[in-house]
C-alpha cells in the first residue's frame, strides 16, 4: 500500500513540476517598441536567436483581456528571409 502511494505521488509531482508549454501553440506576437505585431509561424517566418530578452509574446486571455500580452519565447526576434 505504501509503495502504491509513493508511486502515485511521484507521478503527480512529475506532472506538477513540468514547465507549461501551452503558449507555443498560441498565436505569437513580437513587440517593435510601440506595438505588438503578429509574428507568423515559428521556423518558417521567424526564429528566436538565443541571445537574451523576450522574442515573442502571446495572449493568454484573448477574449476577456485582448490587450494583455505575456512573454512566451526567449531570445531575439529574427525574420527568416
Amino acid at each position: 500500500m505504501l509503495v502504491s502511494i509513493v508511486i502515485v505521488l511521484a507521478i503527480g509531482t512529475a506532472f506538477a513540476t513540468r514547465p507549461c508549454q501551452s503558449c507555443i501553440y498560441s498565436d505569437q506576437y513580437y513587440y517593435n517598441g510601440g506595438f505588438y505585431h503578429y509574428a507568423g509561424e515559428y521556423g518558417y517566418d521567424y526564429h528566436c536567436l538565443q541571445i537574451g530578452g523576450t522574442c515573442t509574446y502571446y495572449k493568454p486571455y484573448p477574449f476577456t483581456q485582448p490587450n494583455l500580452y505575456l512573454p512566451c519565447r526567449a531570445g531575439v526576434y529574427t525574420i527568416i528571409p
